[in-house]
């Protein structure tokens, strides 16, 4: 049976964890937030990641690959772990996270023309 599990990947190369574990036949989910930054003087949306460094995938432990060859995978670091092993995540997490990001508008955090800023 198929459970969800939750890996923690190299600092930036989450991207690439999950293309090569997609190329492995596995399901990844890596949530992602849409937000307003500044960048080179204008404001524009960009996405970024809800939980950096951070993938889950969802497999079936008995049908394969197995833990060794998923930590093997480039950009993958290691499972997260409680007591030695992997730890399944379950999947009314996953079900809450994708509606989520679903109805995520991009949050601003940048003042507006005409709000108060105090400078400290």
């Amino acid at each position: 049976m198929k459970s969800w599990y939750l890996l923690y990947c190299k600092r930036g190369e989450q991207q690439r964890a999950k293309l090569h574990l997609e190329n492995q036949n596995l399901t990844c989910y890596y949530p992602e937030v849409e937000i307003e930054k500044v960048v080179r003087g204008s404001r524009k949306a960009m996405n970024e990641p809800l939980f950096p460094s951070y993938v889950f995938i969802e497999f079936d432990e008995e049908l394969g690959p197995s833990f060794t060859t998923i930590r093997s995978t480039r950009g993958v670091v290691d499972f997260v772990r409680f007591g030695g092993l992997p730890t399944k995540v379950p999947d009314t997490l996953i079900i809450e996270l994708k509606k989520i990001e679903i109805h995520n508008e991009a949050v601003s955090t940048l003042p507006k023309s005409g709000d108060v800023v105090q400078v400290s």
